[in-house]
């Protein structure tokens, strides 16, 4: 009876474990990856793993702000980030405040304690030795990443307050993607622009003009703006080797060597502007030295 019983059970309770294993494999989910960002640590990383305080703005945040410049955008949705702006519309050049960026209390006149870059490339030497605020177009800029706090471990000693990256337009697929925008208020104010993306091959192109007018609320408040920006790549290889391209040769670097050399050492001298024989010797040996290790790694 017992021997019985126990295959009645046995015949109930496989069809329930067979259903139950049916509905466990249909319901695997599909999981979105976090944001992979570069800039917390000079290489991708996700976003949860970073040691400190990283804000990405998308592009469909920094478009429906309507704005012509990031920085407003910035202000807006990164806590604790502050630019201060004279005028109507733009930042001007001057030390004395405008175009300052602070990052929870930390910055300066001129800006040298946040550092910001563009595609990680440092633009602190700018002109009067500050950023030129009024260059960071929205229509470059595909996302930006905001480190909020210090960052001076992966950036040196002008990114004690924080690091903005702005990352440009870089398409991943072959594409042609041009864009207009105009827009308009009381005083005559105006502001159009036009921006082209381009991907064909290895080769990439971003480029934009824009142009902004104001008359003012008040007298001597009248502003004008032209600017624009163009970025060229073209992607060698995976090896970043120029003698696969076939651009450089073994034999055509030992033949203009002496070339090279007077090369070297006018670059030397425009690179630091003395008159000491032995901080030109110091510049101009380590670019000597890689031009000899150039001729060793280019293949024949």
């Amino acid at each position: 009876m017992n021997r019985r019983l126990a295959h009645i059970i046995l015949a109930v309770s496989c069809p329930i474990c067979l259903f139950a294993a049916s509905e466990q494999k249909d319901s695997i989910q599909v999981v979105a990856l976090d944001e992979v960002v570069a800039t917390g640590t000079r290489a991708s990383t996700d976003a949860r793993l970073l040691p400190v305080t990283v804000n990405v703005i998308d592009q469909d945040i920094l478009n429906e702000q309507s704005k012509t410049n990031i920085l407003p955008t910035l202000t807006q949705q990164v806590p604790g980030l502050f630019v201060t702006s004279r005028g109507v519309m733009g930042y001007g050049v001057s030390t004395g405040g405008s175009g300052g960026i602070k990052v929870r209390g930390i910055g300066g006149a001129p800006n040298t304690d946040v550092l910001v870059l563009i595609d990680g490339l440092p633009q602190y030497a700018g002109l009067y030795g500050h950023p030129i605020a009024d260059n960071y177009l929205t229509a470059m800029a595909q996302r930006v990443e905001v480190i909020r706090g210090p960052a001076a471990l992966y950036y040196g000693s002008n990114a004690l307050g924080g690091v903005v990256n702005i990352v440009t337009h870089q398409p991943a697929n072959d594409t042609i993607i041009t864009s207009l925008h105009a827009q308009g208020g009381s005083y005559y104010s105006a502001d159009a622009g036009i921006s082209n993306q381009l991907k064909l091959g290895r080769w990439t192109e971003a480029a934009g003009f824009n142009y902004t007018r104001t008359s003012g609320h008040r007298p001597n408040m009248a502003f004008d703006q032209y600017s624009g920006f163009a970025r060229v790549g073209y992607d060698i290889d995976g090896h970043w080797s120029l003698s696969k391209a076939g651009l450089l040769h073994k034999q055509w670097l030992k033949q203009y060597r002496r070339h090279a050399v007077v090369v070297l050492v006018i670059l030397a001298a425009v690179i630091t502007p003395t008159g000491d024989a032995f901080t030109l010797l110091l510049v101009a040996l380590p670019l000597y030295l890689l031009y000899e290790l150039s001729i060793i790694l280019v293949k024949p």
